[in-house]
This record gives C-alpha cells, sequence and structure tokens, in this order.
C-alpha cells in the first residue's frame, strides 16, 4: 500500500490483479498432475504385484514338479533295493 503525505491517493495492492485466482488456477493444476503421477504410481504398484504373484505361482509349480520328480526317483530306488535284496 503507498500513502502520500496527507493526499489522498488510491491504495494499490503490492500484487498484479486477479493473481490469487491465478496462483490458485496453477495450485489446481500442479495438484492434478500430482494425482495423476500417484494414480500411476499404484498403477504401477498393482501391476508389479501381479508380476509378483504370478512368478510365485511359477515358482511354486516348478517346486512341486521337482518334488514330484524326487518322489518318483525314490519310489524308483526303493523298487531297486527290495529287487537287490528278493535276489539275495
Amino acid at each position: 500500500m503507498k500513502r502520500n503525505n496527507g493526499k489522498k491517493q488510491e491504495i494499490t495492492s503490492r500484487y498484479p490483479p486477479n493473481f490469487g485466482t491465478q496462483l490458485a488456477y496453477v495450485g489446481s493444476i500442479l495438484v492434478t498432475i500430482g494425482d495423476a503421477i500417484a494414480t500411476l504410481g499404484v498403477a504401477i504398484d498393482l501391476e508389479q504385484i501381479q508380476v509378483d504373484e504370478a512368478n510365485q505361482a511359477l515358482a511354486n509349480e516348478t517346486q512341486q514338479q521337482d518334488m514330484a520328480a524326487i518322489q518318483n526317483q525314490l519310489a524308483a530306488l526303493q523298487k531297486e533295493i527290495q529287487a537287490l535284496k528278493n535276489k539275495q
């Protein structure tokens, strides 16, 4: 605000007209961009969770196949041992 030694003078703001409205508009744009970025981050996290779950399911399946193969080998070895015992 400016005043001039007792003379009436128009009071002026140090900000340009509509500066508050313009600032609020820019702020809302930044918030919207921030929300979009946050939404993208969540979408990426959800995709990563799906990938992790798929990889875990694949690992579980592979482990089950390995266990089945080990069980088959163990059964075959037991049969061979039994056959060797029967030959003696």
